[in-house]
């Protein structure tokens, strides 16, 4: 696996695809990430890097100069550290170890053999397949035995407006309702005094109503200016997807 890409694009990369914002932990309420292990797929020039657990996955691809196609796993913190002394490109390059290189700079990092997102990986193309971004769908993918039934779209600066607004909630869980005459609410509540909610104006509609709820920062993954569709379906995982960037989260099924 061979290829070399601009640094500042691979930085924010890596750094989008660790997923670090606002969580429900053990603690309350408080900064948490995916982590910094994630498996990288090179095709050619597209470059698809995954990271994830068995409750979310999100994928971010990007064009780089492709030399040597190939997979590999690795912890993106050490890149990371090297990428703010490299110059304007670094080549990655996967033997028994990864050499990345910028100029006169060199420096090596360890591959790791089990990674969780390399079976996030597996578990995505089992049940997903290879799903394409299509502005306006009328097609609606299916997940594994079962199939979305909706979709709605938004734009990503509206929908990380709506998601940073739910966070000063501090409950953790936000819920999603695209109703039958195609509003999109999304809102978070902890108590009657303790609640925020909003109706975003969806730019495109289609299909079957459905509530959701979900839990975690899904807004970190994606850029300004992005137009995003939502796949749902009652109590099913959450499908987001951009033109080059995808996560998928389970829902949160309440009981009774």
């Amino acid at each position: 696996m061979k290829f070399t890409m601009n640094t500042k694009e691979m930085r924010e990369l890596l750094e989008s695809i660790q997923m670090k914002g606002k969580y429900s932990t053990s603690n309350g309420f408080s900064n948490s990430s995916l982590g910094t292990e994630v498996y990288f797929v090179l095709n050619d020039n597209l470059l698809r890097v995954y990271n994830g657990d068995a409750t979310f996955l999100v994928r971010a691809d990007t064009t780089v100069q492709g030399e040597e196609n190939g997979t590999c796993c690795c912890d993106v913190s050490q890149i990371l550290s090297y990428c703010k002394t490299f110059g304007e490109n670094t080549m990655f390059h996967v033997t028994d170890f990864i050499t990345l290189s910028s100029g006169s700079k060199k420096a090596t990092i360890p591959i790791i053999l089990d990674n969780t997102s390399l079976a996030m990986y597996n578990a995505l193309n089992k049940n997903l397949g290879d799903v394409t971004y299509t502005l306006s769908p009328t097609e609606l993918p299916s997940f594994g035995t079962g199939k979305f039934e909706g979709v709605f779209t938004l734009t990503s600066d509206d929908f990380e407006s709506c998601m940073q607004s739910m966070e000063l909630v501090k409950a953790g869980t936000y819920r999603l309702d695209f109703t039958d005459n195609r509003e999109v609410k999304f809102s978070s509540r902890i108590s009657t005094e303790n609640r925020y909610e909003e109706t975003m104006n969806a730019v495109y509609t289609h299909g079957e109503a459905a509530t959701v709820q979900f839990t975690s920062p899904l807004h970190r993954l994606f850029r300004k200016g992005e137009v995003l569709n939502f796949f749902v379906k009652d109590e099913f995982p959450v499908l987001i997807m951009s033109n080059n960037r995808l996560l998928i989260k389970a829902p949160v099924v309440t009981e009774g």
